[in-house]
């Protein structure tokens, strides 16, 4: 039965394995045979099967040992040396060989042996089951990194395209923003929003204590342009002057669509003799603006230029604007394609400047 379960025999060798089962049987009716009285014929049959069951054993522990089983090796040898102190035992008691010690108890000299090498067996075997647990450990541990990695990877990947994600939506959102501040034809700043940046850049000026000149364009005889040559080419036209005025502008200065034909300009920083050279590049540029289909007829502008110092504390952005409406009026009356100047005065506020 021990060798049955130690050289997993069910497992490797199959036929030999119904055959040590047949031993089994014979040795429970060896049993039964001396408990009905049958002495004689118990001791026959057990005489027959202690003769073939080791060599049943030792072969199967061949095969085994052949199949890779490493601890099979102890049991072969055991079952060997076993196998030949029966034949020492049997052959000294034929009288074939002499009755000395070693042959008298060969028997006992090989079931020592077998105890001994059956003990480094298990040994062995213990020490393969350690093997094999290390082994199936560090391959469950590296699948477990496996996993880990592999599980890693795709969160890391997952937070990749989330934060990917986030980006595009925060660049939409950013874009959204910028379009609903921005004019839809020109991509000048909305009115509403011009209104807003110019009340802040006012506020700097005053706090910084910088001048601050406004530019208010109003294209000459837009609406003909509109009944000559049809609103597409109208349309054009207003994203032409929107370009020029953004070649012309730097970063710190405000330019958006006022409404209709008309664009403000808010210069930082500039006197107005700065805001009148802006005023003139900007003029002279659309009056040579060469548009498809506008052979006959030159696109111009009046501009109306006011400058704003910062010691007018009273004056708001409603009041520059106007400055600067009442110059491009004064350079329509004037013939138009002309600037015009609105100079700031102090306002009487309760008898006092």
């Amino acid at each position: 039965m021990f060798a049955r379960v130690f050289l997993q025999t069910q497992k490797h060798v199959a036929k030999l394995d119904q055959a040590m089962l047949i031993m089994m049987g014979f040795a429970i009716m060896q049993i039964l045979l001396s408990i009905t009285g049958a002495i004689s014929i118990a001791a026959k049959s057990g005489t027959i099967q202690a003769v073939i069951t080791p060599f049943i054993i030792w072969l199967a522990g061949i095969r085994v040992w052949q199949a890779g089983y490493r601890p099979a090796r102890f049991q072969v040898l055991a079952c060997t040396l076993f196998i030949i102190s029966i034949m020492f035992s049997g052959l000294t008691n034929a009288g074939l060989f002499p009755a000395v010690p070693f042959t008298v108890y060969a028997l006992h000299y090989g079931s020592a042996a077998e105890v001994i090498l059956l003990s480094l067996a298990l040994a062995d075997r213990m020490a393969l089951l350690k093997q094999e647990k290390e082994a199936l450990q560090t391959e469950h541990l590296l699948e477990l990194e496996e996993r880990v990695k592999e599980r890693t990877t795709a969160f890391k990947k997952a937070s990749e395209v989330a934060e990917e994600k986030a980006a595009q939506l925060m660049q939409a959102n950013k874009e959204l923003k910028e379009l609903s501040t921005r004019d839809g034809l020109t991509g000048l700043l909305n009115h509403q929003t011009f209104f807003e940046q110019l009340k802040h850049a006012i506020d700097d000026a005053r706090r910084y204590e910088y001048y601050l000149s406004v530019l208010l364009l109003d294209i000459d005889n837009f609406k003909k342009i509109n009944d000559s040559f049809g609103h597409l080419t109208g349309n054009e036209v207003l994203q032409e002057v929107a370009s020029i005025i953004n070649q012309e502008t730097r970063d710190s200065d405000i330019a958006g669509r006022f409404g209709g034909e008309e664009f403000v300009v808010v210069l930082s920083r500039a006197t107005m003799t700065e805001a009148l050279e802006k005023a003139e590049k900007i003029r002279n540029k659309i009056e040579n603006l060469a548009v498809d289909g506008m052979d006959e007829l030159t696109c111009t502008v009046s501009i109306g230029v006011t400058t704003l110092d910062w010691h007018l504390k009273e004056i708001d952005h409603n009041d520059v604007l106007k400055y600067a409406d009442n110059a491009m009026y004064e350079a329509k009356q004037k013939g138009k394609n002309r600037i015009g100047v609105a100079e700031m005065e102090y306002k009487v506020v309760n008898g006092k400047r």
